[in-house]
């Protein structure tokens, strides 16, 4: 992996990321966009476990919750990405 990978996948993981990979997308993106980042956050156990019968309340409040850990990440992630120089039409 690369300096400007390794230093993005800090950034994420120390604003809580759980988990980040990157992917190749050349083969099947027809556009100057030829990498992907993908981040995830874990969905604690015991919220997993409340809704062997359909979701409920404590699921929806960690849904949002994760949802907005997951924007900050990426917002994180872009500002990094764009201060690098990535991003910009020249």
């Amino acid at each position: 992996m690369n300096d400007i990978s390794d230093e993005l996948k800090s950034i994420l993981y120390e604003n809580g990321a759980s988990l980040v990979g990157f992917a190749d997308l050349k083969s099947i993106i027809d556009n100057d966009m030829s990498f992907g980042v993908s981040v995830a956050v874990a969905v604690p156990v015991d919220i997993v476990k409340s809704i062997h019968g359909g979701p409920n309340i404590g699921y929806y409040h960690t849904y949002c919750r994760l949802n907005e850990k997951l924007d900050a990440l990426v917002t994180a992630g872009d500002k990094f990405l764009k201060n690098k120089g990535y991003g910009r039409r020249i």
